[in-house]
């Protein structure tokens, strides 16, 4: 994960762990 981009994880991690 980067934490260097909380805006990143928001949306992008989420829509990952989703599809997955």
């Amino acid at each position: 994960m980067t934490s260097s981009q909380p805006a990143g994880w928001t949306a992008a991690e989420l829509a990952q762990a989703a599809a997955r």
